[in-house]
């Protein structure tokens, strides 16, 4: 077996594990009556200054970023891609990835059911990245479409202060 055949097997192992990690962290919250976007909302919370470095880059920049860091690590896979600096969107494969559970057992591949989780909720792990977006001045959205994810990153146009004439009283 080549080297690359070995670390692809690992990496697809790494994949499960993290999956089962954050489904079975999921499963956990629903059992005991705690919205997942309450603990997306505070892992992104506390995220939010670790893109700094992004400052000031464009939406194509931030968005390569996301994918290289974030999303294809995971599995997804780029199905589209189109952007510049204001706007990036980007159509990925969505999580998990199926090319990854169908290679383990039946319990891998049940992997949302069998901790009670839509593909819909588990979806909602994109919303970590809305408070790290819009801390560089990014509005980020995501929607699951027709097992697809459709990824947009967008610049906030900066606040405009009107400034007009003082008025003089009489």
């Amino acid at each position: 077996m080549s080297k690359e055949n070995v670390e692809k097997g690992m990496l697809d192992e790494a994949r499960m594990i993290t999956y089962a990690f954050i489904v079975g962290t999921m499963g956990f919250l629903k059992d005991n009556s705690i919205q997942i976007k309450e603990w997306l909302n505070y892992l992104g919370n506390t995220l939010e200054d670790s893109w700094s470095n992004l400052a000031g880059k464009g939406a194509d920049e931030v968005m390569d970023y996301l994918l290289a860091t974030a999303v294809l690590p995971l599995g997804a896979e780029v199905v589209s891609k189109k952007g510049n600096s204001t706007r990036a969107e980007v159509t990925v494969t969505v999580l998990p990835s199926e090319k990854v559970t169908e290679k383990f057992s039946s319990f891998s591949r049940n992997i949302l059911s069998d901790f009670g989780v839509t593909r819909r909720e588990f979806s909602l792990i994109y919303m970590i990245f809305e408070p790290i977006a819009r801390a560089i001045g990014f509005n980020f959205t995501h929607d699951l479409e027709d097992d697809k994810e459709v990824l947009i990153l967008e610049k906030i146009p900066p606040v405009k202060v009107k400034r007009g004439r003082p008025r003089t009283r009489v």
